[in-house]
């Protein structure tokens, strides 16, 4: 299998975890989640919590990183999520490096968010 049939082997691996469209729906609880724009059909970020997946996507919604509330609200992105990982940073490196998700990418490169 060549890179490229392995990063769709993945690409499905994450569409077929949990998912919700409401933040208030997602798990109270450490894990990987995924941010999917279903406008450009994309996944857009990968990220990793000790805490809470449910409080961290809040956080960015309402500090404006990169997921704008209005856009939220609207039911614009599919969230993804994977709970009782161990190695989380690991995981999270390996998702972010198989996927290249593009806010992950521009966080890495200092690149402004608007210019993707």
């Amino acid at each position: 299998m060549n890179l490229s049939g392995i990063r769709m082997q993945i690409i499905q691996e994450v569409l077929n975890l949990p998912r919700t469209d409401e933040i208030r729906m997602l798990p109270d609880s450490s894990g990987l989640y995924f941010v999917f724009d279903k406008q450009r059909n994309e996944m857009i970020y990968v990220g990793q919590t000790k805490n809470s997946i449910q409080k961290r996507i809040y956080q960015h919604t309402h500090a404006r990183h990169f997921i704008c509330p209005e856009e939220a609200n609207d039911k614009r992105y599919w969230f993804y999520y994977q709970l009782e990982i161990h190695n989380l940073t690991i995981m999270e490196a390996f998702f972010i490096a198989a996927l290249t998700p593009r806010v992950n990418r521009i966080i890495r490169t200092g690149v402004n968010r608007w210019e993707l």
